[in-house]
């Protein structure tokens, strides 16, 4: 066998390769395209064909690294036409780098235009959008950074409107992430920065540097919750949704009551797992926003829903078709995608109270009615004074949390069947 790494694959040739404790990478030199290679990638038990993509515009080099499935599944012949297959589609200019290029720097009015088009803003809303317009809107997305956005609701912070000037980052913050998820073919521009509006907003006259007292304007947390009254009208709501994995996804935010609410979206195959037939989610240390881990025991109605998910993705639960990463691996919905939806609950629930975060409120209110016993913090990861963050997976807690689960899923079913 030739030792060279770049050599005229055959299917012979490519048999022999033999596996390799550190990765290395073959090219088959019989394919000649430009700024493109078809590479076998060899490791210690996997042969893995790979698209290496290298171009250059502008003086700048952008490479990409597309799968195309492992070998012998995929026999070299059929490697080939799937490499050729993605040329084409780089040729015809879906490659990022290109559209970067190439596509004209979309503006924070143009982007603002399609989130009021889709979203239908509230009267209120709509009054910080055009204010947000007049300020922001002539600038492109990808000039507008962190300073930018303060400048913006700075007269506001200075005049300790804090509540205002949360309201002004927070319209930058949705048209960014909305442009992203629901617009992103228009914003490559932007596509690689961080949100800059995704920041606290700091107090006048906080300490920064002694990191004493109050730093950062929060706000107080909602009292609303889902009305009893109001459960089989909100599955109602959730059952006109179209889109199958956003409509379930709505019912686990309600099922699970977890905080932040978007964890759920971002629920991985291996963090499952079964013990003496109950099903738990187990969230490993940086996983969940308090930096420990924490189990949740999963229903039989919540595992039904996951179950319908599998051999969709092999590492999420459920994936959206429009967010892929460098690799082209599919990749959980942002926040910012179900944002139409609550709105259209909101507005068949005639209740513009109801939000996704105050279904956590809900369960944690119902439990303690359910049953005096009942500590929801165990269930939904609430440290309390005093305790351990040991405390929270001891297994004594996990048959108080199955109860607690099963206590509020029979109520919601009772609340179905009341109505009917």
């Amino acid at each position: 066998m030739n030792n060279n790494k770049t050599f005229n694959f055959t299917a012979n040739n490519i048999a022999q390769i033999p596996f390799s404790e550190s990765q290395t990478e073959y090219f088959d030199a019989s394919i000649k395209v430009p700024n493109s290679r078809l590479c076998l990638r060899v490791g210690k038990a996997t042969k893995t064909w790979v698209l290496h993509y290298r171009k250059t515009a502008n003086g700048k080099t952008k490479k990409v690294t597309n799968n195309l499935g492992n070998y012998p599944n995929i026999p070299l012949g059929l490697a080939r036409d799937k490499f050729k297959d993605e040329v084409a589609n780089i040729i015809k200019g879906t490659d990022k780098f290109i559209k970067k290029a190439t596509t004209k720097d979309i503006t924070f009015s143009e982007c603002a235009d399609f989130y009021i088009d889709e979203m239908e803003p509230s009267k209120n809303e709509m009054s910080i959008i055009n204010n947000a317009i007049k300020e922001l809107g002539h600038l492109p997305m990808k000039s507008i950074n962190k300073k930018v956005v303060k400048d913006y609701y700075a007269d506001n912070r200075q005049k300790k409107q804090y509540a205002m000037a949360n309201y002004k980052r927070e319209i930058v913050q949705r048209i960014w992430n909305y442009n992203l998820e629901e617009n992103e073919d228009n914003c490559v521009s932007f596509e690689d920065l961080g949100n800059p509006a995704h920041h606290k907003i700091a107090l006048i006259g906080a300490d920064k540097k002694k990191k004493k007292g109050k730093q950062y304007w929060s706000q107080q947390p909602s009292e609303a919750k889902v009305k009893d009254e109001q459960i089989k009208p909100l599955f109602d709501s959730i059952e006109r949704e179209e889109h199958t994995d956003k409509k379930n996804l709505i019912k686990l935010f309600f099922y699970l009551g977890q905080h932040p609410f978007t964890e759920i979206s971002m629920m991985r195959w291996e963090q499952l797992s079964e013990d003496n037939g109950q099903w738990w989610w187990n969230m490993e240390e940086g996983f969940h926003k308090t930096g420990y881990e924490h189990s949740v025991p999963l229903h039989p109605t919540v595992m039904k829903i996951i179950d319908a998910q599998r051999g969709k993705d092999e590492t999420y639960i459920f994936v959206s078709n429009f967010r892929k990463d460098n690799q082209g691996n599919l990749l959980p919905y942002q926040r910012s995608g179900f944002a139409k939806q609550i709105q259209r609950i909101k507005e068949q629930l005639e209740d513009n109270t109801i939000t996704y975060q105050c279904f956590r409120a809900t369960v944690t209110t119902k439990l303690r009615e359910l049953h005096k016993g009942h500590e929801p913090s165990y269930l939904m990861n609430q440290q309390l004074q005093g305790i351990s963050n040991r405390v929270y997976t001891r297994s004594e807690f996990r048959e108080q949390k199955i109860e607690m689960v099963n206590d509020w899923m029979e109520f919601i079913q009772g609340q179905l069947n009341e109505a009917r």
